[in-house]
């Protein structure tokens, strides 16, 4: 490994890969949260567990939007054959935050859950259909194709819309009647 020259060459090198250390660590406290077993100090460490998911998400949203900012490389990433498959982990890893405050909090009866699991499933809603079209239209338009250089990857931006569909369902769990039916649909 080489050393670094700067420190703003950590902010140069973030991935939207990072993101999927939140997806792990999102699933990881939901499992324990739905442990089958129950032992009261289990739901507190998964907890803490889904805190610590969020701080991760927050300091990799603002590593990433600040690495866009200041370097300009949204274009260099989207023709990136790994890195634009990778965009798809961040609106899977919000799912995990989404689905943990449902999971998590809804029982603790706080009115203000079931409008916030929905605005911000709508913000992922948005993010997933950006990944959904833009990623493969860049790989299409600006990236040669052979038949040699294709693999698995490719089918990478469709999945953040099957995850996002799956949270749609734990968060219409939440309400009834109309909305629950439009967030199905």
């Amino acid at each position: 490994m080489h050393k670094l020259e700067r420190p703003s060459d950590v902010i140069r090198g973030f991935t939207p890969a990072w993101f999927t250390v939140n997806m792990g660590t999102g699933l990881a406290g939901l499992l324990l949260y739905k442990f089958p077993y129950p032992w009261s100090p289990l739901r507190y460490i998964s907890m803490a567990i889904a805190l610590f998911n969020l701080i991760l998400f927050a300091l990799f949203s603002v590593i990433f939007l600040w690495r866009l900012v200041r370097h300009q490389d949204l274009h260099r990433i989207l023709l990136h054959p790994q890195m634009s498959m990778a965009l798809g982990a961040i609106p899977m890893g919000f799912s995990t935050l989404i689905i943990s405050l449902v999971t998590m909090i809804t029982p603790y009866g706080a009115p203000w859950v079931p409008v916030l699991s929905l605005v911000l499933w709508a913000v992922n809603v948005a993010l997933s259909v950006l990944t959904l079209f833009i990623v493969p239209l860049a790989v299409i338009t600006h990236q040669e194709q052979t038949l040699e250089k294709v693999n698995a990857t490719m089918v990478l931006p469709i999945v953040p819309a099957i995850v996002v569909a799956s949270t749609g369902g734990v968060v219409s769990s939440i309400y009834n009647g109309a909305i629950a039916t439009a967030v199905i649909v």
